[in-house]
């Protein structure tokens, strides 16, 4: 009853504002004295530079002129995770870990530069995760090279600070994610697209052997075909040609090798269930993707759909397919909604309307099936339901609880020779600090 009490009062706090708001936007609409005519100049106008950054961060320094800007941005994510009800008798190690420790500057030089440097301190090492240069000075468009994630997937290219649950579905491990490359971007208030020309990961760095590194091509259009203040639709198509990593000294046959493997939503315990292995002589993959969400209000809703296939080095041997997909359903009791920004086709950071914070409800299903018995491939099939709840005290601080039921087949031995066809639970928390 008291949390009926405190959404139907966080309700009625919405609906005062809302109505306060509209009367202020009344009596601002009236018209103003029409100015005095000018002479009008024949110089066309020139595109304004663009934000890339959207106006994140709090703490901004900037000069005088405004030709140059620097914000801080961070992150601290304390996960515990608990695993029990093991069907099989699997045994997994209950813990707690630093999630994400990240320290990010961003900058704009020059008014038409931008820059990203994004370090990650978890796991008691330094991982560098974005890292790229970027011109906006062209209209409505950025083009950056560096480090950065690749334009592919929705929940993917949310950032961790945003996304709906503890962590991303399944779904996930299909994604190119962060790449060496450059990519260009533009969009409108209906739409926008990326493509990028993607070398290897940071770390596939070049070796002495003398092989030269591979390359990726990736692309996503996205676009709005019904947008009206907090009530959207959102559709998404993503494609992506990737090459399997060079072959290094240390390991000569890791070329023409491919392997997809997934954890079940949990990163405490990192064993994985379902794992192709290595699959040999793959000259590329094809990877696609399908995008739909929708928000009305308080309520939202988002799935995707991937499809990968492997085209091989040798036309007699057969070509491995997987797939998979997630849905999830999202409810704010408090009245809350999720921001969508409109130039990178993406969710952002939720600001509760209360200083009593925002609640949200959400449900989620996944699954990632790496079968495919005609290619000769058991990689496995996991299935994943999430109950979930996260309170977010203000803009930057966010509790995240999460309830898994995972259920695997009998191919889903994975990385550690887990007994199959398993069903388990979990049970995981997270304290989530962003600036």
């Amino acid at each position: 009853m008291r949390t009926l009490r405190i959404a139907f009062i966080a309700l009625a706090a919405v609906a005062f504002s809302a109505a306060a708001s509209s009367a202020q936007t009344q009596d601002a609409a009236k018209p103003a004295p029409a100015p005095a005519p000018q002479e009008q100049s024949q110089e066309e106008p020139k595109p304004q530079p663009v934000d890339v950054f959207h106006g994140a961060g709090i703490l901004i320094f900037q000069t005088p002129d405004g030709q140059f800007k620097w914000w801080l941005d961070g992150r601290v994510m304390l996960d515990t995770a608990y695993y029990f009800n093991s069907d099989k008798g699997n045994t997994f190690a209950n813990g707690v870990e630093l999630r994400r420790g990240r320290a990010a500057l961003n900058m704009q030089l020059w008014k038409t530069w931008a820059a990203q440097f994004d370090v990650d301190f978890a796991d008691e090492s330094v991982a560098v995760k974005d890292a790229w240069i970027g011109y906006t000075g062209l209209d409505h468009s950025l083009v950056r090279a560096g480090n950065f994630r690749a334009p592919f997937g929705l929940e993917t290219l949310t950032s961790s600070r945003f996304i709906t649950f503890m962590e991303r579905s399944l779904l996930d491990n299909f994604s190119p994610d962060r790449r060496m490359g450059i990519a260009f971007s533009h969009w409108r208030d209906r739409w926008q697209a990326t493509a990028g020309f993607f070398g290897p990961a940071l770390e596939d760095t070049v070796d002495t052997i003398g092989q030269d590194q591979t390359h990726s091509v990736v692309g996503r259009v996205t676009a709005l075909p019904y947008a009206r203040g907090n009530t959207i639709i959102h559709v998404g198509v993503a494609a992506a040609n990737m090459q399997p990593k060079a072959a290094t000294s240390a390991d000569l046959s890791d070329a023409s090798r491919w392997r997809v493997r997934a954890r079940p939503e949990t990163h405490v315990n990192r064993g994985r269930f379902i794992d192709t292995g290595q699959v040999k002589q793959v000259d590329h993959a094809n990877l696609y993707g399908l995008e739909l969400a929708a928000t009305a209000g308080p309520f939202s809703v988002q799935s995707e759909y991937n499809r990968e296939t492997l085209k091989r080095t040798l036309d007699s041997l057969p070509e491995p397919t997987y797939d998979g997909w997630y849905a999830y359903v999202s409810w704010f009791p408090t009245g809350d909604h999720r921001p969508y920004d409109r130039s990178t086709g993406e969710f952002e950071r939720v600001i509760p309307n209360s200083p009593r914070g925002a609640l949200e409800l959400v449900a989620r299903y996944s699954t990632l099936d790496l079968n495919d018995p005609g290619a000769g491939i058991k990689g496995g099939k996991e299935e994943i339901v999430t109950l979930g709840a996260n309170w977010y005290a203000n803009a930057n601080v966010r509790i995240m609880t999460n309830y898994l039921f995972v259920k695997n087949d009998d191919n889903a031995k994975g990385d550690r020779s887990y007994k199959t066809g398993d069903k388990f639970n979990v049970a995981q928390v997270r304290l989530q600090i962003i600036f």
